[in-house]
């Protein structure tokens, strides 16, 4: 059939073959595209998440350190007192800025939540649970105590209050960050694949 064309039909043919097939790989270029862009936009919520978890994770840390140290105030051990070149209330305004720090990056992962799947989100609630146990039951009572001058009970609150309430929440915010990474890797993975 395309024998007996004359070859201006077979050059509209030609050109017309070659346009559609421009135009399909064009469209499959789009959707390729706005599937990537889909994707990192993905990762990139998944590694603000995990930057936001690992902030709540070193002020919660930074937070034990204070009170670690305001306990070394004590007036029973005048020696170790003299060393401080700084008042007790020192660690308690370093203890608030790391306290505001940790609210803010929980905010900041309470906002990003509806951009995660059901599964993190669900975890970031865990997360903000164990943070208020933390606060109310580990640090706050700790403080108090501290700021009477009650070094004794302070350390005795530490041990079976506040230690244990940090230990959950650094376990709790260490499982967020794992399965965030894990997810981050598998992504990054299968990004890597599909360019081969």
């Amino acid at each position: 059939m395309i024998n007996r064309m004359k070859v201006w039909q077979r050059l509209a043919l030609l050109i017309t073959g070659g346009v559609v097939a421009i135009v399909v790989l064009g469209g499959i270029a789009v959707l390729s595209a706005g599937t990537t862009q889909s994707e990192v936009h993905t990762m990139a919520n998944r590694a603000k998440a995990l930057r936001l978890s690992q902030r709540v994770n070193i002020r919660a840390l930074d937070v034990q350190s204070q009170l670690l140290l305001g306990l070394q105030h004590d007036p029973a051990a005048p020696d170790i007192v003299r060393l401080h070149n700084h008042e007790l209330a020192f660690h308690f305004d370093s203890l608030e800025k790391s306290k505001a720090e940790m609210a803010d990056a929980l905010k900041g992962l309470k906002d990003l939540a509806p951009e995660l799947d059901s599964s993190l989100a669900l975890m970031i609630v865990e997360l903000e649970r164990t943070h208020a146990h933390y606060l109310t039951d580990g640090l706050e009572p700790m403080r108090s105590r501290l700021q009477a001058g009650e070094f004794v009970e302070a350390n005795a609150l530490l041990l079976k209050q506040t230690n244990p309430a940090y230990d959950a929440l650094r376990k709790v915010t260490q499982e967020f960050n794992n399965v965030l990474e894990s997810q981050i890797n598998e992504a990054t993975n299968s990004t890597l694949e599909l360019a081969k």
